[in-house]
């Protein structure tokens, strides 16, 4: 990883969750919990935290300075995930769940972004959600992003930014293969509350 950001020019990364289990010893802060897809869970070790704006900024801020001091001009492209969350561990209803993470790390993206003349935040949640699209670019299954919905952003990502030019394809066989391969948390958490 350290080669990685030593060479880098731009470092793009999504925004998704606020939702995490934590290791009640040592705060390693897990993405899915466990027990969902590998090991066991224990109540002894294991605990909910969906952080907060206050947390994932300080967190966030943390990461970018640790880049920094290994890149000093990294440029930080920020994206928000438009994904909606699959299931909840809050006692709520999912969609009152996704409506508060979005927020939160759309609201963290806003703050790095208004600091750091480095950062970029690229508006792919809002392309893909907002209420002129009228869900368009979802699937069926109103979770997953269609083509259709993938080479639109593509395609206003590029123009925003034409240092990097076209992808190859965006299309239909790389879409076909991520729901093939679960090698997203979000794809495993899934699969396992199905």
């Amino acid at each position: 990883m350290r080669i990685l950001f030593q060479t880098c020019d731009v470092f793009i990364f999504t925004l998704g969750l606020t939702e995490a289990w934590v290791d009640r010893r040592d705060g390693t802060t897990f993405p899915i919990c466990p027990g969902t897809s590998a090991g066991r869970f224990d109540t002894e070790k294991y605990t909910f935290k969906n952080f907060t704006s206050t947390e994932i900024l300080a967190d966030m801020s943390e990461a970018i300075a640790i880049l920094r001091n290994i890149r000093k001009n990294l440029r930080i492209i920020l994206t928000v995930s438009p994904v909606p969350l699959v299931a909840t561990a809050e006692p709520r209803h999912v969609l009152v769940s996704t409506v508060y993470s979005k927020s939160v790390l759309r609201a963290v993206a806003g703050e790095l972004e208004a600091a750091d003349d480095l950062i970029d935040y690229f508006p792919s949640y809002e392309i893909v959600t907002g209420i002129p699209t009228r869900s368009m670019f979802f699937n069926p299954d109103m979770r997953t992003v269609n083509d259709r919905g993938v080479s639109f952003v593509m395609e206003h990502f590029f123009t925003q930014h034409p240092s990097f030019g076209p992808v190859e394809s965006v299309g239909a066989g790389g879409r076909a293969k991520e729901a093939r391969d679960p090698f997203c948390d979000e794809i495993a958490l899934e699969k396992a509350t199905l």
